[in-house]
């Protein structure tokens, strides 16, 4: 009487359960996708490849987007150094404001990013002309935009482009040069 062994799976070499399988696919497929938004990020500074996140956050999450402003050119305001810096987002009750190349943007639906202990803070309040070009962020970095090379000044149109352009934030003024400290 010979009893029937219980048949052992082997697997040859080079050969993989599925389970094995659909892992090591999982992980690509994930690889593939953090790749992608880390490329996407890095080429055009938005994480699908220049879609709106607003647009993608409503649509998901259903959130409202916020209605672009436009304010007639001799409403626009002209800002002191001094004057700019009261909209650094320290006082709630006041919009929140960055100046870029003289040009004054209210960014206060973007609070989350230029908020008090936001990542943009350093931005709020004042021009942050010289910091997009240096990546300085600190107290003591230059400002203003006298004296930029054409290629400095190409390099700011990109990010002229993204305030002018953003469904969310608009041009509320512009700051004067002289006043800058």
């Amino acid at each position: 009487d010979r009893r029937q062994m219980p048949q052992r799976t082997t697997h040859h070499r080079g050969e993989m359960s599925t389970k094995s399988y659909l892992t090591v696919i999982t992980l690509s497929v994930t690889s593939v996708i953090f790749f992608t938004i880390a490329l996407s990020r890095g080429l055009t500074g938005h994480n699908f490849w220049g879609l709106k996140y607003v647009h993608i956050r409503s649509a998901l999450w259903g959130q409202t987007k916020h209605t672009k402003q436009i304010i007639p050119l001799d409403q626009l305001k002209h800002f002191t150094w001094e004057e700019l810096a009261q909209f650094d987002g320290s006082d709630e009750s006041l919009p929140l404001y960055i100046s870029l190349m003289g040009r004054v943007y209210d960014v206060s639906a973007g609070r989350g990013w230029y908020g008090p202990l936001s990542t943009y803070h350093y931005f709020a309040g004042r021009d942050a002309t010289r910091s997009f070009i240096t990546g300085c962020f600190k107290p003591g970095c230059p400002v203003g935009w006298k004296g930029l090379s054409s290629k400095e000044r190409k390099e700011l149109q990109y990010w002229l482009d993204f305030y002018d352009n953003h469904p969310s934030y608009f041009l509320v003024g512009s700051l004067q040069e002289d006043s800058i400290q």
